[in-house]
Formats: structure tokens, C-alpha cells, sequence
């Protein structure tokens, strides 16, 4: 229907379909001042996307279409539409536009429902605030005060403004990487409003449950009815007359059981909850294997003026846990689970229902019996689909890396608990959750973070019976109460990603296995030897899903991930939008072709056996080409001692007699500038060695991923750094680089603190000071060279340890040389030498209001490290 019409035939036409249809109300409104909206009943789509209460006789007003847009506070000429996404950009943004309401809706009650919103959102109806939230991926509900609405003539207007920058709008997010920069944001599904009877059903749930031996089947159905405010008392003549009714639907549509229609008085509040349990002995189990059935439970309030309806659909299965694991349907089953993570990297969050279908056909078809929607929730499209699929789903709220202290935070425990409630109110009707997750990669409950498990897990357990879980950091001794369930996840400083699994774990807690993933470069063909091959990410995987299901405690194993993703910023331990080609974590591709990985983890998971991978040739080529480099600068270091006797001399002089050395240096006794220069090269070069050795070892490192992507600003430099980081000489020449320019900016500070005390004092000298001080930095050069081998050994204490011991015994002797030349103590040389970096970095980070956001990572990254080696 066209979007621009005149109102009044319009509002006659609607009128005309009133008394026509009689109660099945389908009008389209619109106006020549803006934009249209329709109304709708719901459509058998809808019904099957479950939404909250959405029944056929609440009317489903979608506000899609052209929406204004303000950049920052630059309006843009271009309108934009719904879902709307963006990515590469950091910012704030307004989205608004008008619409009108019929007359004939203002005895309705209002919803507004924002779907799928990232990152922070403030949402304003006609100049009131209705509500400040901040999460990733965030679907809420608002019920709208009548008040608050416009009805013809007069005009609504909506305006969502949507932030991904660090602590906008002052809400507390769910995200533990706030520290992380955002790149990306928008609305992924849509905003509508949903009109419904001021009487109406307001929750409705269908479980199946398995009677006792001498007992039937029954379906138990929760049902949340409420009175219009305007009845007049229960107790008196004038009050209405209310009934509800139930029908349960088979499989095929048909009607298989209809309830008497029963008489209902609402309570003072005006809000009647029920409980209904209906025999129901012929039904087809709900299987993980094959085509499963599902059924339908509708309620019908029967009101004075009319009817109103919601339905929920529902399977028969049975999901039991105890400490062995998992029963379904009675059969104690260890679940077979993939990791699914709603970020694809050509749509993001965003992602349409068709490629959403595609994926769990290829999942289906990999043998999996449970999917775990890791970091994020799953929406009601996929859940749907997983219904009719026999499909599990583990669905989690987004509370993803976050440290303890803001676990602990009031205001964080609450929108964690507004949003889990929405979650569980809209989702609960799905056969297919088999557990509720509330946060991954986080601590496990401590005295710090205890009150954010505990009011979670209560709440989850007052809304539904089925069980609760949170990710946790692999341990071999975890307390986990009062969870119902782990996933204890192989995170990146792990050490069994490379060793085998223990065969015993002391927890209090049934656990599932998870992190079984592995970083590769796609089109990387070597053999399975070289572990950032396609081949080397199949045999990993096989190799830990065979460990794993071998042991006893293990009650599930959760592999992946299922396909490349975004990431939640444009990170370089992690693929992201436009880079995801450098390196990807996914059994398939972008376009859905399948790895290696999928195509052996789906013979073993058939067969317990899988076609052997070519081993290939490789020998860690990149540690051996760091050796090359280091001893080609071992041989300039030792050819210039051997053929300078004065470079050979003033080397050992700087450390058998320093004070005479830096004497001469001050006394303007020394001319060997081209020395010091060769100098400076060299021990560059060792710290060189020394950071590419790191950054090789740690290229897939939370503490890096977070570094860069949270400091730069620049997508194309993220990408560039990230390809530095995969590539050793390019990875060598920027830390060589890097070291270089640091030890002038060290000969700038000296001259500058020189020229405070003593003005006879060149630059030249200030840059021989800081050059022959730290002499001793030449020992990196045979130890930086075989450095890559040793973090790839688990040594980064020990290398770390002599890294950091060099650099204070260089530190030390250019304090010393300063104590004499400027005649000063020495905590006043310690403050001036110091000083000045440290305040410029501490005020950096206070300016970008950084320093509470990198505290906080570090303890959690420490805490996290701590766990995985001890």
C-alpha cells in the first residue's frame, strides 16, 4: 500500500473495514506529512517469530521505513531505513521520524519494542524519555503510558539516539569489553509498536511434561491474563464478565483438546495468573535426531466486547540434569554442541533469516545436537527455526569478559536482571533452550561477584525450570554454586590447548567442555604441523573432541566456532569486518564453504573416525627466521668490535669504568658519534627481536586485541597493525622501529632535564648518556633470537623476567650518571627522569577517560592468566 495517502479517506476507509470485518481488523493508515503506519493483526509470520504477547488480536504497528538521520550534530540529507547498521565508525547518531494513530486505538494499551540495538540506546516519544540502555545486541520491550501518545490530529514523533562510544548515555552495559573501542552499531531488526486490549493475555507458556509410570502425560500451561482499569469493581453488579479458555493444536494444525470455557475473576490488582495441566497422552517425542513435532497451546480471554488470543507453541521433550549430565528423553546423552556467534562478518548482527537457515542446515547436518549462541542471545527467528529442526540452543545474555568489580555493581546486577527477565519471558515458550547463560569468560562466584550470580540465578530459576549456566575459565578446581551448569571454557592462556585434558576436575558443578577452537590464516593449506593451517585447525579440533569424549566428567562439548565473525570491535586477535580475510576462527567461510575442520569433525562425529590430514613440512619457519635476523646482528656487533679497536674499547670501558667513561662524555672528551649510532641500532634491534618474538606468541592475545582496538582510531591502521603482528619481519622492523624512535625521544627528555641544571650541555651528549647507559640491552641480541621459541615454550615468566631486569640495570646506570652530572639526589633524578612520561600517560588516560577501563582490564586479564597457569 502506498505510503502517502490523504487522512480522511484513509480514516473513512478504516471505518468502512471496521463494520465490515467485524472484529479481524486490518487497517492501513497514513499521512501526507509523514510517513505511514499500519495496523494490522498478526500475521502467521509473526506468530511463529515469538514475540512478547503478540497475539491475533493485538494489532502489530512496524515502524520501518525512511527514519531522519543526525550525524553527531550534522543532519544528514539522506534518510536511512530500518534495520540500519553501521560499521567502521565510532560515534553518536539520532534516527528519528513521525507517524499518526487512529482515533479508534486510544482505548488500547501501547508497546514499544526496539529490536536487536547496539550499542548504547535512549529511546524519546514526543519529548519524553522512555528509557536509557546500553548492551550489545539489546531486544526490550517499554510500556508506553497513554499519555505519553498522540492520537489524530496530532502528530507522534520518535527518536532513538544510538552511541558506541566508551560509557555514553552513563548506562551500565553488559559487555565486558567497554574497554574495547566499537566500531559498529544500529538497529538490526526493527521497531514496532504492538496495540492490544486494555483486557488482555499478557504471558502465555507451553511445556510439555512426562507423567510418572502410573500417571499420564500432561501439558502445563502458565497463563497471565489483566483487567482493564476502567471495570468497575469484582465484587459488583457492573463488573464484566470475563472467561478464558485453552485449545491445544497437533501437530498438523488440528484441534486436539478443548478446555470448558471457565469463569474468571481478577484479583484487586487485576492480574490473574493460572496454571492449567491438560492430559495429553498421544504425542510424538520431541527428538534432537530427525524432523521433530510441535504442537500449540492457544488461550482465548473472552471479553464483554470482543475476544483477545496469544498462542505458544511447544514439543514434547523431557531434559533432565543431575551430576552424570544430560537425559533427553530419558537417554543420558553427552551433547554435541558448536559455538555460534550472531556477528557474521558481511552483516554483523544483523544477519538475515535466510543465511540464518543456511547455517543450521549445516549444523544439522554436522551432527550437532545443541548450539551455544556464545556472548549473545539468540533471536526468535533461529529459536523458531531450532524448534522445528531438533536443535538445542544454550542462549546467553551478552556479559562477556567482565572483571569482578563491575560484576558486583548495583547498576550493572540490575540491567543484567532487566534484560535476562526480557530474555526469558520472550524465549521460554521454545522447546529448544536447554539452558540459560548468564556470562561468558567470566571469574567464577567469588565474594566479589557473588550477588550478580546469585540474583541471576534466582531469577532465572522463578521465571523457568531449566537450568542456568555461565562460561568460566578452565580449571581444574572450580566452586560454581549456585549455578546449575559450566561450560569451562579453553581460553587463550590455557595450557591444556596444547597438552592433554586432565582426567579428573574437582568441581561442585556438572561441566561442559568448551573454547575448542583454533585461529588459522584461511587459504593457509600446509599441513596439519603448522598450526595456523586449515589443517592444523581439523586436527586440533578432532583431537580435543576425541580427549573430551573419553571423560567422565565431561557432560558436553561445545566446538567452533561455526563461522567466521565480526568481532565486537575491529580487533586483531580476532577476525573482523574487512579483515577477516587475514585470519578467521570458523569451520566455514563467509560464503558458507566448508574447512577441513567441518568436513573431519563430521566423519568422527558419524563414525568415531576421520580421514587422516597430510602432516606437511612444517618446522616453525617464523621463530627460525627472528634467528636469522638476530644473528646477522650478532655478526655487525662482534665485525665492528673486531675491526674498531675504539668501539671495542669504549664498550668495555662503559662497563669496568663507567665513572670515567661518562666523565669523558661530559668533559666533551668523546667525538664517536658514529659509535653511538651503531650502538643505538643494535640495542634497538635486540628489544626488536624481543617484541616480535612476543607479539608471535601472543598475536591471538586478549591484552593485544584489546590494546590496539582500543587505542586506535583508525580501522586501516588496526589492519595494518594486524597484519604487522602475523608477519615476523614486518613484525621485527616496526618493534626495531619503534625502539629506535623511543631511545630519541629518551635523548630529547635528557637534553631537556640537562638544560635545567646545567646549560653546557649539547644534545649529542644527552643522546651518548642514554645510549651507552643502556649497554647492557645488548645481551637481547642472542637472547631475542631464539625468544619466539621460548614464549612458544610457556618461558614468558622467565624471558620477561631478564627482559625486565635488563631494561631497570640500564635505567639504574643512567640514573647514576645523572646523579653526577647534575649533582642531584637521587629521588629527585628518579622524579625528573620518570616523571615527566608517567604524568603525560596518566593524564592521556584521564583525559579519554581511559584509566578506570585499562585498571580494570589488567586485573581481570591477571586474574585470567593467574587461573590458566595455576
Amino acid at each position: 500500500m502506498s505510503p502517502v495517502k490523504n487522512r480522511g479517506i484513509t480514516l473513512g476507509s478504516f471505518l468502512l473495514v471496521l463494520l465490515i470485518t467485524a472484529g479481524s481488523i486490518q487497517v492501513c493508515y497514513a499521512s501526507i506529512r509523514s510517513l505511514s503506519s499500519s495496523l494490522p493483526g498478526k500475521s502467521i509470520v509473526l506468530e511463529d517469530r515469538g514475540r512478547w504477547s503478540v497475539g491475533p488480536d493485538d494489532h502489530f504497528i512496524d515502524l520501518a521505513g525512511k527514519w531522519g538521520l543526525v550525524v553527531g550534530d550534522r543532519a544528514e540529507s539522506d534518510s536511512v531505513r530500518l534495520p540500519f547498521v553501521w560499521d567502521d565508525w565510532e560515534g553518536v547518531i539520532e534516527i528519528s521520524r513521525s507517524f499518526y494513530l487512529p482515533q479508534d486505538y486510544i482505548d488500547y494499551r501501547w508497546k514499544l519494542v526496539i529490536d536487536g540495538a547496539s550499542q548504547a540506546v535512549k529511546i524519546a516519544l514526543n519529548g519524553v524519555n522512555l528509557d536509557t540502555r546500553r548492551s550489545d545486541d539489546a531486544s526490550f520491550q517499554l510500556d508506553l503510558n497513554p499519555r505519553t501518545l498522540r492520537f489524530d490530529p496530532k502528530q507522534n514523533h520518535i527518536s532513538i539516539r544510538l552511541s558506541n562510544r566508551l560509557d555514553n548515555f552513563h548506562s551500565p552495559p553488559l559487555r565486558g569489553s567497554i574497554f574495547s573501542r566499537r566500531r559498529y552499531g544500529g538497529i538490526a531488526r526493527g521497531v514496532y509498536l504492538v496495540a492490544s486490549p486494555y483486557a488482555q493475555i499478557i504471558d502465555l507458556s507451553a511445556k510439555w511434561v512426562a507423567g510418572k509410570p502410573d500417571r499420564n502425560n500432561f501439558v502445563e500451561i502458565e497463563l497471565e491474563m489483566r483487567e482493564s482499569p476502567n471495570s468497575a469493581g469484582i465484587e459488583g453488579n457492573d463488573s464484566p464478565e470475563y472467561k478464558y479458555q485453552i485449545q491445544l493444536l497437533n501437530s498438523s494444525g488440528g484441534v486436539a483438546y478443548t478446555t470448558d470455557t471457565t469463569r474468571l475473576i481478577f484479583p484487586e490488582r487485576k492480574i490473574s495468573k493460572k496454571v492449567i495441566r491438560i492430559p495429553y497422552p498421544d504425542i510424538n517425542p520431541w527428538e534432537i535426531s530427525g524432523t521433530p513435532d510441535i504442537y500449540t497451546a492457544q488461550a482465548t480471554l473472552i471479553r464483554p466486547d470482543g475476544l483477545h488470543r496469544s498462542s505458544a507453541i511447544f514439543g514434547a521433550l523431557t531434559l533432565d540434569l543431575d551430576e552424570k549430565g544430560f537425559k533427553v528423553n530419558n537417554v543420558r546423552r553427552k551433547l554435541k554442541c558448536i559455538s555460534y556467534l550472531n556477528a557474521d562478518p558481511n552483516y554483523g548482527n544483523a544477519s538475515p533469516s535466510e543465511l540464518v537457515a543456511m547455517d543450521l542446515k549445516l549444523i544439522k547436518e554436522l551432527g550437532i545436537d545443541a548450539i551455544r549462541v556464545a556472548q549473545g542471545t539468540a533471536t526468535p527467528d533461529m529459536l523458531n527455526l531450532c524448534d522445528h529442526m531438533g536443535l538445542l540452543v544454550f542462549t546467553e545474555l551478552p556479559v562477556f569478559q567482565v572483571p569482578d568489580d563491575i560484576l558486583g555493581d548495583e547498576d550493572f546486577i540490575n540491567s543484567a536482571a532487566g534484560q535476562m527477565e526480557e530474555l526469558i519471558r520472550r524465549d521460554r515458550r521454545f522447546t529448544c533452550i536447554a539452558g540459560w547463560g548468564i556470562g561468558s569468560e567470566i571469574n567464577p562466584p567469588n565474594s566479589t561477584n557473588g550477588r550478580f550470580y546469585s540474583t541471576l540465578t534466582d531469577l532465572v530459576h522463578q521465571l523457568d525450570d531449566r537450568p542456568v549456566y555461565a562460561a568460566i575459565p578452565f580449571s581444574e578446581t572450580f566452586r560454581a554454586a549456585p549455578l546449575d551448569l559450566v561450560i569451562l571454557e579453553l581460553t587463550k592462556y590455557s595450557p591444556y590447548l596444547d597438552h592433554e585434558l586432565p582426567s579428573v576436575i574437582d568441581g561442585d558443578r556438572p561441566a561442559i567442555l568448551g573454547g575448542i577452537k583454533r585461529t588459522i590464516m584461511p587459504g593457509n593449506i600446509g599441513g596439519w604441523e603448522d598450526p595456523t593451517s586449515e589443517a592444523g585447525q581439523a586436527k586440533f579440533i578432532v583431537d580435543k573432541v576425541r580427549q573430551a569424549g573419553n571423560l567422565d566428567w565431561c557432560i558436553g562439548i561445545v566446538t567452533g566456532d561455526f563461522g567466521d565473525w565480526m568481532g565486537m570491535i575491529p580487533s586483531i586477535s580476532g577476525p573482523f569486518h574487512g579483515s577477516h580475510e587475514k585470519y578467521a576462527t570458523g569451520l566455514v567461510t563467509p560464503g558458507r564453504l566448508t574447512r577441513p575442520a567441518y568436513q573431519r569433525l563430521k566423519e568422527f562425529w558419524a563414525s568415531r573416525s576421520a580421514e587422516p590430514l597430510s602432516r606437511g613440512m612444517y618446522s616453525g619457519g617464523e621463530p627460525a627466521l627472528l634467528l636469522v635476523f638476530g644473528i646477522f646482528l650478532i655478526f655487525v656487533l662482534l665485525a665492528a668490535m673486531r675491526q674498531n679497536n675504539i668501539f671495542r674499547f669504549n664498550l668495555m670501558r662503559t662497563f669496568t669504568s663507567p665513572r670515567g667513561f661518562f666523565q669523558d662524555i661530559s668533559d666533551f672528551r668523546y667525538f664517536q658519534s658514529g659509535h653511538t649510532l651503531l650502538l643505538t641500532v643494535l640495542i634497538s634491534g635486540g628489544l626488536g627481536l624481543v617484541g616480535a618474538s612476543w607479539l608471535h606468541a601472543h598475536r591471538e592475545s586478549y591484552a593485544v586485541d584489546w590494546f590496539f582496538g582500543y587505542i586506535l582510531s583508525s580501522t586501516d591502521l588496526i589492519g595494518w597493525v594486524g597484519s604487522v603482528f602475523w608477519q615476523p619481519f614486518r613484525a621485527f622492523l616496526f618493534c626495531w622501529l619503534v625502539t629506535f624512535v623511543l631511545v630519541w625521544i629518551g635523548a630529547f627528555q635528557s637534553s631537556i632535564i640537562s638544560s635545567l641544571f646545567v646549560r653546557k650541555r649539547t644534545f649529542i651528549q644527552s643522546f651518548d648518556y642514554v645510549v651507552w647507559a643502556g649497554a647492557p640491552m645488548l645481551i637481547l641480541l642472542p637472547l631475542g633470537s631464539i625468544a619466539a621459541r621460548l614464549y612458544s615454550r610457556n618461558a614468558d615468566i622467565l624471558l620477561n623476567s631478564l627482559v625486565t631486569f635488563l631494561i631497570f640495570w640500564s635505567l639504574s646506570r643512567l640514573i647514576w650518571v645523572y646523579k653526577h652530572h647534575i649533582r642531584r639526589s637521587i629521588g629527585v633524578v628518579v622524579v625528573l627522569w620518570i616523571g615527566p612520561p608517567f604524568v603525560f600517560v596518566v593524564g592521556c588516560l584521564i583525559a579519554l577517560d581511559y584509566l578506570r577501563s585499562f585498571s580494570s582490564y589488567w586485573d581481570f586479564i591477571g586474574s585470567t592468566i593467574v587461573q590458566g597457569f595455576f
